[in-house]
Formats: structure tokens, sequence, C-alpha cells
């Protein structure tokens, strides 16, 4: 079931992210999907040109990481992440309180209510896939 978040309440937003992929660990899910910029809320808009909500960003990952510590489940979260001057959106693959999987979108919708050309940056097409029991994901 997909859950609605508040656009900047990180807090909240992180909150209903652990019980629910509390609940999906209880059920031993493989895996435990959150919507694009579920953390942050969607669309962060200008929020994600700011270095303090980029700082709360990072604290609240390394929270989701923490959660995932002692579950074989994988928890997977798109968020807004700052590397060398440049903002990315990138998807990343938690498991056992490590990192399986990271990759940045690369194709970025520019059109109706989607402007995520103007605060996220692009590193070429990554053709790399995340294996999961023998399958490429």
């Amino acid at each position: 079931m997909q859950k609605s978040s508040v656009v900047g309440d990180l807090e909240k937003n992180f909150k209903i992210l652990e019980k629910s992929f509390l609940k999906s660990v209880k059920k031993r899910c493989d895996f435990f999907l959150t919507s694009e910029l579920f953390l942050t809320g969607y669309p962060p808009q200008d929020l994600i040109l700011r270095d303090d909500f980029l700082e709360k960003i990072n604290f609240y990952k390394t929270k989701v990481k923490n959660l995932t510590k002692k579950n074989k489940s994988i928890l997977v979260l798109n968020i807004p992440e700052k590397q060398n001057g440049k903002i990315y959106s990138s998807l990343f693959l938690f498991q056992s309180g490590s990192v399986l999987y990271k990759k940045n979108k690369c194709v970025l919708p520019n059109y109706g209510v989607f402007d995520e050309k103007r605060y996220f940056s692009i590193n070429g097409h990554d053709e790399s896939y995340f294996e999961y029991k023998k399958k490429k994901k």
C-alpha cells in the first residue's frame, strides 16, 4: 500500500517509513519499496537547494540504513544527494545496515508539473543493474 508523505517533514515521513518497513520485515518481504522522494516529500523543489535540508536528509539516510541493520528485507529509497557540488536523485538499496546498491537517476522529466532538470544533475547513462537471486533488477 502506497503511503503519502509531507513535503519537507522528514521526521514525520521517516516515522511512516519506519512503521511500514517493520511491518514488511515481520511478513518476511524481500523488498520494501518507497515512492520517489518519499522521505523529502514530492516535489521538494527549492528545499533541496538548501545545505541545511541536505544535511537533514543525510541524517535520516543514516537512520534508514540503521533501521535495516538486523533485517534481511531490502529497503529501496530514493533521495536527493549532493556529490561534488551537484545534486542527484539517487536510488539506494539498504540491507543489514549497508548500502547494497546505488544509482543516480539519468532521465529527468521536464514537462508539465515536472521541473527536475532545474534541481538535479545527471552523470551520464549508467547501465549497471542490481542482481538479486541471479536476476537483474
